[in-house]
């Protein structure tokens, strides 16, 4: 029983100490230039675009979210509704 108590602690320090040495990343400044912007993903329609490609002259808006979590599920039509505001607010200005 203790060969395993010590044979836990050890396995978690050892992946504590993995999240502690962990390299930090520094914050983007405010107008810094997105980095790897050209960089290729799939969308939700399987096309594959770029960060670069995007962008408008007035900006780019990313949201992260999860498509199968409940809350997201519940705020998709509210925030929907509010890039739309957003985008239309944009268009007009």
């Amino acid at each position: 029983m203790k060969k395993l108590f010590l044979l836990a602690t050890v396995i978690t320090a050892a992946i504590s100490s993995a999240f502690i040495l962990a390299p930090a990343f520094d914050e983007l400044a405010i107008n810094s230039a997105v980095p790897e912007a050209s960089y290729k993903m799939k969308d939700v329609s399987g096309k594959e675009v770029s960060l670069d490609e995007a962008k408008t002259a007035k900006g780019l808006l990313v949201i992260f979210s999860c498509n199968t979590c409940p809350y997201v599920k519940l705020s998709e039509t509210r925030i929907k509704s509010t890039v739309i505001i957003v985008l239309q607010m944009v268009l007009v200005v």
